[in-house]
């Protein structure tokens, strides 16, 4: 069962476009196309932090609480050392990056036709992990399980991994085939979403079986993964979930307009999600 969330969120004309969102501790942060909202009652009550002069994306936060945003289809990383209150640009790559990562004080963002980058300054520079010929295709997402396995999905050329923390590129799993987004539990498996298809392996990406999607949902985008290791995964107003069978069982479908359409989803430590 879902429930609007909305209260203290600004519409934009007859909608609200709530593009992120994440989990700071028991705070939610969230941003629309043109400002910044947080919330410490559980989405209960939002609070406008910003108003932007710029359509953005990708709401991160870093371990030195350094937050960030990506505009989309655009060169510009933008930055804010005081919890969204003021923004400056932090760094203008070369080409337009379509993804964007934080983990822990590094920031790794995959730029159109170049490869993957990574700043280890809070985006002041950065500096190339792999590009020409290791990787022949536009990152479009990243994950990292441990020092010895770094995954990397490619928008056309399929999976590639990294053994020695991105020094060298090896192509790994389906060919030819985009992968929009990664998961992995804490057993280990992975999961990612490759042409609206699910594949997992819990053999490092040596192995993969195909989990198809449903029939009502027949182009999964964007995956999600609960503290309690179960993968959720949306196609545009429906949620779906992955039982043990290895087929997805329909939790809801979201219609509160006449167009409606998942773009994230979250689940906290208490197992409850967001979207």
């Amino acid at each position: 069962n879902w429930y609007p969330k909305n209260q203290g969120l600004v519409p934009r004309g007859n909608y609200i476009a709530t593009n992120s969102i994440f989990l700071w501790g028991d705070t939610l942060y969230s941003n629309t196309t043109d400002a910044i909202y947080f919330s410490t009652n559980f989405g209960e009550q939002w609070i406008q932090k910003a108003s932007l002069s710029w359509s953005v994306y990708d709401l991160q936060l870093d371990s030195n609480h350094v937050l960030y945003l990506r505009q989309n289809l655009q060169k510009n990383l933008f930055r804010s050392f005081d919890y969204g209150i003021t923004w400056d640009t932090a760094y203008t790559f070369s080409d337009w990056y379509y993804s964007l990562k934080i983990i822990g004080d590094k920031i790794y963002s995959g730029i159109y036709s170049e490869g993957l980058f990574v700043s280890s300054d809070s985006g002041n520079s950065f500096q190339d992990y792999f590009i020409h010929p290791f990787l022949p295709e536009d990152v479009s997402s990243f994950k990292i399980k441990d020092k010895n396995l770094w995954i990397a999905g490619t928008y056309n050329f399929g999976i590639f991994i990294s053994s020695d923390q991105g020094d060298t590129w090896k192509r790994k799993g389906p060919l030819k085939i985009g992968a929009s987004d990664i998961q992995i539990n804490s057993f280990g498996e992975i999961y990612i979403n490759c042409n609206y298809s699910t594949y997992k392996s819990s053999d490092n990406c040596n192995s993969w079986s195909l989990i198809s999607p449903p029939d009502f949902a027949p182009d999964l985008r964007k995956l999600a993964l609960s503290y309690d290791d179960k993968i959720y995964a949306n196609y545009e107003e429906y949620i779906v979930k992955l039982n043990q069978e290895n087929t997805w069982d329909s939790l809801a479908q979201i219609n509160y307009g006449d167009y409606t359409r998942v773009t994230s989803l979250v689940i906290d430590k208490y197992n409850d999600a967001y979207l």
